[in-house]
C-alpha cells in the first residue's frame, strides 16, 4: 500500500507517520512525505491514500489543489488534514474520505481506522498463484484480463501477472459487477474504458480490443448502464 502525505510540517508528520505505522491496517504500507515542491510528485506511484493539509502553503490551498490530485490518481482516497476546522464542511465539496482535525489527532485517527478497515472489507479481492507466489490484487484495479491458451493475463495498475486458469472459470471468482467479458478471450473493467467505436474498446493504457460479435449487443447495453449510472 502506498500512502502519500502532502504537509509542511515536519514535526507533525513524524507523529503521524508513526501513528500509522503502529495500526496494523498500515504496517506494510509504503510511506511518500512532501513538505514542499509539490510538482515533484511521482505520477508512477498507485497511492492507495493521500492525507493533504488544507493549508500546503502561502501560494497552495490543498483543496484546490486535492483537485488536480484526484484526476491524477483517481482510485487514490483523499483525506484532508488541518487545524482551521472551518474548513471542515468547504472540503465536502470535494467529497473526501475523511477529515482530521490536528487538535483532534488521537480522536480522528481512530474513527479514520475504523472507516478505512470497513472501506476494505467492503472492496473486492482476488489472490492467485503467479511465479510461484501468492498475489492478492484489487479487483477494482484490474483493467483487463486476456486469455493466451490455457493461461490468463490480469493486467493491472501496478504491473501484469500470468497464471494457469480458464477464463469461464476465473469470472465467476470476479465480485466486480464492472469487470464484464467483451469477447472470448477477453474481460474488461469498464472504469478505464476510454472510448469506444464500431469494432474496438480502447482503454485508458491505448489497448485496443476487438468486440465479438455474440458480445457487442450486451455490451452496449452495458456500457450504457454504466454511463448512466456510475456503476453497474
Amino acid at each position: 500500500m502506498n500512502i502519500l502525505i502532502l504537509e509542511d510540517t515536519n514535526t507533525f508528520v513524524e507523529e503521524f507517520v508513526d501513528i500509522l505505522k503502529n495500526n496494523n491496517l498500515f504496517a506494510d504500507a509504503h510511506f511518500f512525505c512532501l513538505g514542499d515542491h509539490f510538482e515533484e510528485i511521482d505520477n508512477t506511484k498507485d497511492y492507495q491514500i493521500i492525507f493533504i493539509d488544507v493549508h500546503l502553503s502561502k501560494s497552495i490551498n490543498g483543496i484546490d489543489f486535492s483537485i488536480k490530485l484526484k484526476k491524477r490518481f483517481p482510485k487514490a482516497l483523499i483525506v484532508f488534514v488541518t487545524m482551521n476546522n472551518n474548513f471542515v464542511h468547504k472540503s465536502m465539496e470535494l467529497q473526501p474520505f475523511y477529515f482530521i482535525r490536528k487538535d483532534h489527532l488521537n480522536e480522528d485517527m481512530s474513527i479514520f481506522f475504523k472507516m478505512f478497515k470497513e472501506h476494505l472489507e467492503n472492496t473486492s479481492f482476488i489472490v492467485i498463484n503467479a511465479r510461484e507466489k501468492h498475489v492478492r490484487i484489487n479487483t477494482s484495479d484490474i483493467i483487463y484480463i486476456e486469455a493466451d491458451g490455457h493461461y490468463l493475463k490480469i493486467v493491472t495498475l501496478d504491473g501484469e501477472y500470468k497464471f494457469k486458469e480458464k477464463i469461464k472459470e476465473f469470472k465467476t471468482q470476479l465480485n466486480n459487477n464492472n469487470i464484464i467479458q467483451v469477447h472470448r478471450s477477453y474481460l474488461i473493467n469498464l472504469d478505464f474504458v476510454y472510448d469506444v467505436n464500431s469494432k474496438f474498446i480502447i482503454l485508458r493504457n491505448k489497448k485496443e480490443i476487438n468486440i465479438g460479435k455474440t458480445y457487442k449487443k450486451k455490451f452496449k447495453l452495458t456500457y450504457q448502464d454504466y454511463l448512466l449510472n456510475g456503476s453497474l
